[in-house]
């Protein structure tokens, strides 16, 4: 294996990618480089940078990883013309680095497998971080200040672990710190994600929505301050388990609740599962239930006032 240093050996990453061998070191000195393509006939490159704030990746190509068992580490990408990063492989592993003002997504997902760690996505016009793959582990991350939202979910079993998603979304669009969605592949016993000790603050829009997603546990996170809804579970948003959150606050825009369930959420053998909360201060209600409470399953809340009978 051989180090190849940017820009003393290679004028740019490109260059180094180009003529390195699989299992190969690329280390960037400080500096501002051009994008690049880490492509599929090249695995298990390490790409490593100075720090986040000096090696900096800005110019006409935005960052892919196309190859499986990337490393890519102690960079900022930033101000591009699309994505920030574009992960279209499995099996990477990406650890301190921050996609900044970026027209679409700071970070976009598409492989699964990988291991995304202390990275941050802030100020970019779309969401912070896209996750469309299966089986992706997003720890210790912030998503701040992106104008649609934080965290968007679209896979299958992805695991979202003591992240911060802060003041996401704008004032022409209300969006979200966390999103899981309904990808229509989700269907017949798919989704599975896990949502664990993350905080969702002050986002204009809801902390945590569960868009018609299915099976999916959202457990032991901090929802405060977002302008809408703490968690929202719309329409066709099945069994999945909402449990022992704390969740302050929200409704600062003058609507939403602290758990908001809509009509056509659970059902007959379908009912989400909403337990041992602490749901405090929120408007309109602590817990807002539109259809049918015997729908859902409700256990152990500690909050003030529901339109069921569901506060302990």
């Amino acid at each position: 294996m051989t180090i190849h240093v940017v820009p003393t050996d290679f004028a740019t990453v490109q260059d180094a990618i180009t003529n390195a061998n699989p299992g190969d070191s690329i280390h960037i000195l400080a500096g501002i480089y051009d994008g690049f393509t880490v492509t599929d006939d090249k695995p298990r490159l390490k790409i490593y940078g100075c720090g986040n704030e000096k090696t900096i990746i800005f110019g006409n190509h935005i960052v892919a990883v196309n190859a499986e068992k990337t490393e890519l580490q102690k960079l900022t990408v930033r101000d591009f013309n699309g994505d920030g990063i574009k992960v279209n492989s499995s099996f990477n592993f990406l650890h301190q680095v921050k996609s900044i003002g970026n027209e679409n997504d700071g970070f976009e997902i598409n492989g699964d497998h990988n291991f995304i760690s202390d990275c941050s996505s802030s100020f970019n016009r779309d969401d912070g971080f896209d996750v469309n793959g299966n089986s992706n582990c997003i720890v210790d991350c912030h998503s701040l200040n992106n104008r649609q939202g934080g965290f968007c979910i679209d896979g299958n079993a992805n695991f979202v672990l003591n992240n911060i998603a802060k003041e996401n979304g704008s004032n022409q669009t209300q969006h979200f710190g966390f999103l899981l969605e309904n990808n229509d592949e989700n269907t017949d016993g798919g989704a599975f994600n896990f949502l664990f000790g993350n905080t969702a603050r002050k986002n204009i829009g809801a902390g945590i929505v569960c868009e018609g997603a299915d099976n999916n546990s959202i457990k032991k996170n901090r929802i405060c301050k977002n302008e809408s809804s703490g968690i929202l579970l719309t329409s066709q948003a099945d069994q999945n388990v909402i449990d022992t959150n704390t969740i302050r606050n929200n409704g600062t825009g003058g609507s939403g609740s602290g758990i908001f369930i809509a009509d056509g959420a659970g059902g007959a053998d379908k009912e989400n599962a909403i337990k041992f909360n602490r749901v405090k201060k929120n408007v309109e209600l602590d817990i807002k239930i539109e259809g049918p409470v015997e729908e859902n399953i409700f256990d152990g809340n500690k909050c003030d006032n529901s339109n069921g009978n569901v506060c302990n």
